[in-house]
């Protein structure tokens, strides 16, 4: 999975930044990496999540990508051997669409969609074995372009330094918990080790 990452937030870069088609069409962005787990598989589901801002004209001009061509840069600039989906929506703020934006920007790993109710320790361990080796330096969000310019000035460019711990309504699930107690960091092996 540490390659699928990689290629995908590369590929993502490439796409937004880099690419001849896409780079002067989107002003800013906001992308979020989701990892989905599949429970009955056993298989993990990387994926972007983004934001693209363009000018309100490009959707009436030369420039305007149809999602076939998206899905074929996208294509490329993965090195993908597939078509990949490619999901595609225009939303308008601020009337009545803020959902959709919200959706795009809220979590990138959902516990209640990774960690079941019920999931056996063993399983725990191999997820939890997994997400940490794919994640470990990563960049789980980014802005770009004049989206960055805007969270700099708004101070929200970096809402993981936040306080994860005491947030106000919200209560953390007694399974995982334990999850978060029998995962300890050992520095002589620097690594987790599951506690006994």
């Amino acid at each position: 999975m540490e390659e699928t990452v990689k290629c995908i937030l590369n590929g993502f870069h490439t796409f937004a930044t880099k690419d001849i088609h896409v780079k002067n069409i989107v002003k800013g962005y906001f992308r979020a990496l989701e990892i989905t787990y599949n429970e009955k598989a056993e298989t993990f589901h990387p994926h972007i999540h983004a934001i693209l801002l363009v000018d309100k004209r490009y959707f009436n001009s030369d420039d305007y990508l149809q999602t076939s061509q998206i899905v074929q840069i996208w294509r490329r600039v993965c090195k993908l051997d597939y078509d990949p989906i490619c999901d595609i929506r225009r939303t308008k703020t601020p009337k009545g669409k803020r959902k959709e934006v919200a959706e795009v920007a809220k979590y990138t790993l959902k516990d209640t969609e990774i960690f079941k109710k019920g999931m056996e320790m063993p399983e725990m361990d191999f997820v939890v074995k997994y997400l940490s080796q794919a994640l470990k330096g990563r960049r789980l969000y980014a802005f770009g372009g004049l989206m960055k310019e805007i969270a700099k000035e708004l101070n929200c460019e970096n809402a993981d330094g936040g306080d994860l711990v005491n947030i106000d309504g919200e209560t953390v699930r007694a399974d995982l918990v334990k999850c978060v107690i029998d995962f300890n960091w050992c520095f002589g092996r620097a690594n987790y080790f599951r506690a006994e």
